[in-house]
């Protein structure tokens, strides 16, 4: 996979009119990853409707929060990138199986490397739960047994539903911004956007969770939505094959398409290229990127001249004609600029 991304890299920062040596390569391996997806989306769907069934409700991931499955639906996992925690639930007779269970999947929530179906959380974990290393398996799975919460059997469930709740670290949020900061400085620099910028673009995004997914269909860290934005990014680079819903996924691909897709409505298109003060050009970029940068030429700038529009009257026009989530939005994407500006400058990342 990280050939690929590189590969793609590559062909974002060519120019549009140059040959893609890449191509033929690129749509090979986008098959195979097609194949792929539908093998783990059969998975899934079968694990999700077992769930479903054994726990009588139906969670799926979202923004900020990420649903997944082991030992076939029978244990469930949510990350919860929006209160800090981790609930690990399963549904089994027996403690011991329970605590087995949770012992496994909170290893694989540490691991690191290869494919696997749930994210890899490290240093996120609090350390009073985060498996030690040369610890006794014994002894651990005696103390998450007792840690344990079981609610009572449901009249034709195969067991009691045991449930346990993981705290992260209290500098969570931190953390996956520091394990993404090397690609978004790198994307940050190649397209000319504030590094500050991006880190608040997807910390409004999806709280720096990769498996961001929203009922609209926006995907990844920066919430790409494929048909929309990834499209005209991947256009504008002379790329005209298909991308796998795998790779939209991929943070350095993710970042990569949004952070050039912030360049292309801050000046290489013709959206906002003639706002001259920079501050009124990127509130209007930031309302664009949420609401649609044709909605706001149309809505925020007609009549307007845009040489005359102010960052005041920006405010005040998109207070006006935006929707309240597009207000809020650039609202916060505002505010944590300034955080991350700060955050960069103190050298925290």
């Amino acid at each position: 996979m990280k050939g690929l991304l590189t590969l793609v890299g590559t062909l974002l920062v060519l120019p549009a009119q140059a040959a893609d040596p890449f191509e033929e390569l690129l749509k090979r391996r986008e098959t195979a990853f097609a194949r792929l997806d539908e093998t783990a989306q059969d998975a899934l769907s079968t694990a999700q409707r077992r769930a479903d069934e054994l726990y009588e409700e139906a969670l799926r991931s979202s923004r900020t929060r990420f649903i997944g499955y082991r030992d076939a639906g029978a244990t469930r996992v949510q990350v919860r990138y929006d209160s800090g925690e981790v609930v690990i639930e399963t549904v089994t007779p027996d403690a011991v199986e329970a605590a087995t269970r949770v012992l496994d999947t909170l290893e694989d929530l540490t691991k690191s490397e290869g494919e696997k179906a749930l994210p890899a959380l490290g240093d996120l974990l609090a350390p009073t739960v985060a498996p030690e290393p040369e610890s006794d398996p014994g002894q651990r799975r005696q103390r998450l047994a007792a840690d344990l919460k079981a609610e009572p059997p449901k009249v034709g469930i195969p067991g009691k539903r045991w449930v346990l709740t993981v705290p992260m670290v209290a500098d969570h949020l931190q953390r996956r911004a520091r394990r993404y900061l090397p690609l978004i400085r790198e994307a940050a620099a190649r397209w000319k956007i504030e590094p500050a910028l991006v880190l608040a673009v997807i910390h409004t995004e999806s709280l720096f969770n990769p498996d961001a997914v929203s009922s609209s269909g926006a995907l990844g860290l920066m919430q790409i939505m494929p048909q929309y934005a990834g499209k005209e990014v991947l256009e504008t680079r002379g790329h005209s094959g298909s991308v796998s819903r795998k790779t939209w996924f991929e943070p350095h691909f993710n970042i990569e398409v949004g952070t050039c897709y912030l360049a292309l409505l801050s000046g290489q298109r013709h959206y906002f290229a003639d706002v001259p003060l920079p501050e009124t050009r990127r509130l209007l970029v930031v309302g664009g990127y949420n609401w649609g940068p044709h909605r706001v030429l149309q809505r925020v700038l007609t009549p307007i001249p845009r040489g005359g529009l102010g960052p005041a009257e920006t405010h005040r026009r998109l207070a006006r004609f935006a929707p309240a989530e597009t207000r809020a939005y650039v609202r916060d994407v505002e505010q944590r600029r300034e955080q991350w500006g700060r955050w960069l400058e103190e050298g925290t990342g």
